[in-house]
């Protein structure tokens, strides 16, 4: 099977947290429906990018709007389950739009395929995803592998690293040769597999929250 047939199919497993979103939609509630959007968005965008390869040869301008959408999206769920300051998070976003205003229209242009910009805020995402990650370590040590928050920052944590590494050789245009690149982003193509796999178990493990009453 040519590889990038196995580059479709993986990005596309999506699908599953995307239909394990479906089911568990009217459980998701503040906590957790901006991951449900960051999944429907990722989803529609994975399709459009699939089309726009095929019609006009490139996706790189939709794809450069989507990671400053995405990494929005990100922000404000770690602001949520964070119950952080609403300042901070504007400090970063801000941050964040500037970098990528610099990257797609000072150095490069918006129609490039631009990696800086998404080094950055993958950084930015592991290390928020770590902090999190960290907090339910300590203060929620019960049923760990059944806390969707768990599972979701476990899958940020691994993905987001290999995003930025993945990053690294296109940003600097580095001149290896093309099967270089092929293995490079099938390598981060599985591991979005295994994210979506994560995103998907973790969305069918979020549960309807009952109301707390005392009994007289």
């Amino acid at each position: 099977m040519p590889v990038y047939i196995w580059y479709i199919i993986l990005n596309h497993t999506i699908l599953f947290p995307v239909v394990a979103g479906i089911i568990r939609f009217r459980y998701a509630g503040k906590e957790y429906l901006p991951f449900l959007i960051l999944i429907w968005i990722g989803a529609f965008n994975d399709t459009l990018s699939l089309i726009l390869a095929y019609t006009l040869k490139t996706n790189a301008l939709n794809g450069n709007l989507y990671v400053l959408l995405e990494y929005s999206l990100l922000l404000y769920i770690f602001y949520n389950w964070n119950n952080g300051k609403a300042t901070w998070y504007i400090i970063w976003l801000a941050l964040g739009v500037g970098g990528w205003v610099t990257d797609n229209f000072v150095y490069h242009s918006i129609s490039d395929n631009n990696s800086f910009f998404r080094i950055a805020y993958s950084v930015i995402t592991f290390f928020f995803a770590v902090d999190r990650f960290n907090k339910i370590v300590v203060f929620e040590k019960a049923q760990l592998f059944k806390n969707p928050q768990f599972l979701i920052c476990t899958a940020f944590v691994v993905y987001y690293f290999c995003k930025a590494f993945a990053e690294i050789p296109n940003a600097y245009h580095v001149p290896f040769d093309d099967v270089f690149y092929m293995r490079l982003w099938l390598g981060l193509a599985s591991m979005n597999f295994l994210s979506n796999i994560t995103y998907g178990i973790a969305i069918l493990c979020i549960q309807e929250k009952r109301e707390f009453t005392v009994h007289y």
